[in-house]
C-alpha cells in the first residue's frame, strides 16, 4: 500500500467500524468455536455482519485505490474483475519469531498460539463463506515469501497491481 500510495485497510478496522453499527462481531467470533447448532442460530447476525462490512469495504473502495488485508476479504466483493486477490504464505519459523517478539511468548506458547489462530481462521471463513480459504483457486496469485522474500514480493505485487 505504501509503495503504491494506496489506502491500507485491515479486517480489524472493518470489524471495529462494524461494531459502531451494532454488529455483534465478538458474539459471532465466539460462536465459531461452539458446536454447529449454536452458530447455525447466528444466521441473521452473520448476514448483518456480512452486509455491514461489505458496505464499509465498498465505501472505502469507492474513495480510491485500496489495499485490504484480511482473511478472504475478496469474498465480500464477488464478480468485480479488477480486484487482485492475493494469498501470502509465510514460513512457520518466521511466524513463530514474530509472535514470540510481538506477544512476548515462549516458543512453545507461540506455536500453540499460531495453531489456535489458524484453526479459528479456518472456522471463521467456513462460517462466513462456506469455503476452504487454503484452496489456491480462490486467488489470482499465491505468493510464498519463503522463496520470494518480502522486498521482492512487494516490488512484484506493486508492478502487477
Amino acid at each position: 500500500a505504501k509503495k503504491l500510495d494506496y489506502r491500507c485497510l485491515s479486517r480489524e478496522e472493518l470489524s471495529e467500524e462494524a461494531i459502531k453499527y451494532n454488529v455483534p462481531v465478538g458474539k459471532l467470533q465466539t460462536a465459531i468455536v461452539k458446536p454447529p447448532r449454536v452458530y447455525e442460530r447466528m444466521g441473521p447476525q452473520r448476514e448483518f455482519y456480512l452486509s455491514t462490512i461489505t458496505s464499509i469495504l465498498c465505501k472505502y473502495a469507492l474513495e480510491g485505490n485500496l489495499v485490504y488485508h484480511g482473511h478472504t476479504g475478496h469474498m465480500l466483493l464477488p464478480g468485480i474483475p479488477h480486484i487482485f486477490r492475493i494469498r501470502v504464505l509465510g514460513d512457520m519459523e518466521y511466524r513463530i519469531d514474530k509472535v514470540m517478539s510481538r506477544l512476548k511468548l515462549s516458543r512453545e506458547k507461540a506455536v500453540d498460539y499460531i495453531a489456535n489462530v489458524d484453526s479459528d481462521r479456518d472456522k471463521w471463513v467456513r462460517f462466513l463463506y462456506g469455503i476452504n480459504w487454503h484452496d489456491p483457486s480462490q486467488y489470482d496469485l499465491v505468493v510464498n515469501l519463503d522463496h520470494l522474500g518480502i522486498a521482492n514480493a512487494t516490488t512484484a505485487l506493486g508492478t502487477m497491481a
